[in-house]
């Protein structure tokens, strides 16, 4: 796995006009800070030996699961929060959207992570409650949006399916997301349970696995809907970045992680 291959720069013009921000998406993560590192210094945001943002006015995507299976998501998620303040300064963007690990961070389901990863937060009392709703990063977390259009690609972690796109567009699918994580994950009601479900924007694999006849009719309909062209999302490992449905639908996780061998 190359760092070309993890980094995405959506822009599919013939040139590109020096003027125009570049948008960068990155997928998962997995408590890999060596490969976070590499990929962003990769893509020319980040300086190679201080860290810090050199992009410029660029916008960067991380598409979720920055957690779980790897040691290091304590560090990456404070890498990127400071990130996300330098950008902020040159006229850049760094975005955090929720991925399905994050989410079973929330509800407390613990299964994919490492002894070493539990250390590096101090313990496990300590993350803990940092995952709490009063923790540095569970606060931080819960608000981290389902799915953002930016220049008019649409980007998630697994992507929305029409069945759970609102009808008042994406602001309310965040705003929902945000109401079912707000505390341990586990909503009461059947609108929020869904979101957080098996085929919500976190967990649903139709976009990567299912044919082509739904896939493609799927995404038609929620690019309609959110008036955005492309879909790029994370989730499900592919050998590397790979177009369907003539490239609306973007899938780039290409297993970066160490975790994943």
């Amino acid at each position: 796995m190359t760092v070309r291959n993890a980094v995405l720069t959506v822009l599919f013009a013939p040139c590109l006009l020096a003027s125009k921000p570049r948008l960068i998406s990155v997928a998962d993560l997995h408590g890999d800070m060596d490969q976070t590192l590499k990929v962003l210094t990769g893509a020319g945001l980040i300086d190679p030996k201080t860290h810090a943002w050199i992009g410029g006015n660029a916008q960067l995507v991380q598409t979720g699961d920055i957690t779980d299976r790897g040691s290091d998501a304590d560090h990456i998620f404070q890498f990127f929060f400071k990130l996300a303040k330098q950008a902020n300064r040159s006229g850049g963007r760094v975005v955090n959207l929720l991925g399905n690990h994050e989410l079973m961070n929330i509800q407390n389901d613990l299964r994919y992570v490492t002894a070493n990863d539990t250390a590096e937060f101090g313990g496990e009392q300590a993350r803990r409650e940092a995952w709490s709703t009063k923790g540095w990063l569970g606060q931080h977390v819960r608000q981290f949006p389902a799915a953002e259009v930016i220049d008019g690609v649409l980007f998630a972690h697994a992507g929305p399916l029409p069945e759970v796109w609102p009808k008042q567009g994406l602001c309310a699918l965040n705003q929902e997301m945000q109401q079912a994580v707000a505390g341990d994950g586990q909503p009461g009601t059947q609108v929020l349970e869904e979101i957080v479900g098996d085929e919500g924007p976190v967990w649903t694999r139709v976009y990567s696995e299912d044919d082509d006849s739904h896939a493609c009719a799927a995404v038609e309909t929620v690019l309609a809907a959110a008036n955005a062209t492309r879909l790029v999302v994370g989730h499900t490992v592919q050998d590397q970045v790979r177009a369907r449905c003539g490239g609306r639908i973007v899938l780039a996780d290409t297993g970066m992680s160490w975790a994943y061998g």
